[in-house]
């Protein structure tokens, strides 16, 4: 990733960190397109709290290699189309402008929100989906985790016996 997809980063970082949800099919498609390799991604996963997540995330980005910033663009499209757009949109910057940028105002004197070419607006109900499908997933991953020891294992349910059953042996 050279300076000027850093500096991007940089700018859209709370946007980002607002905006994502760290889920497994999310790490799975940065898995596949080698933004990240496995232990990373087990780096990203043993953050307890979803917000630290998507920090780490964003944290290990910048340093995963020339293409990394093409590849997580490639990414967000799928679940993320207004991040990826707002992204790739965003004017490159030359190098000295980068420092510039990641103090909080652009070289040119501007402020650091940018422009009204650069704001993108996003259908608020299409974002509210994605959350929500990302959040549904969360939770049948915990559920299918938590359920898994009482799946039709005969040595857990052997034990076990029916209220029927019980009431007959006394």
């Amino acid at each position: 990733m050279n300076e000027s997809q850093r500096a991007v980063l940089r700018r859209y970082h709370q946007r980002l960190a607002d905006d994502l949800v760290v889920t497994e099919e999310l790490l799975g498609e940065m898995f596949q397109e080698g933004i990240f390799p496995l232990g990373m991604i087990e780096l990203i996963r043993s953050e307890r709290v979803p917000q630290d997540r998507v920090q780490r995330l964003l944290e290990l980005l910048p340093k995963r290699g020339p293409d990394a910033f093409d590849l997580f663009l490639k990414v967000l499209e799928e679940s993320y189309p207004w991040l990826a757009t707002l992204l790739a949109s965003a004017p490159q910057i030359k190098p000295q402008q980068a420092a510039a940028t990641s103090s909080g105002t652009k070289a040119d004197g501007g402020h650091k929100h940018g422009t009204n070419r650069e704001i993108i607006r996003v259908n608020s109900q299409q974002k509210e989906m994605i959350k929500i499908r990302s959040q549904k997933i969360e939770l049948m991953n915990v559920f299918a985790q938590h359920m898994e020891p009482w799946s039709g294992n005969p040595k857990v349910n052997a034990g076990r016996t029916s209220g029927a059953d019980s009431a007959a042996k006394h």
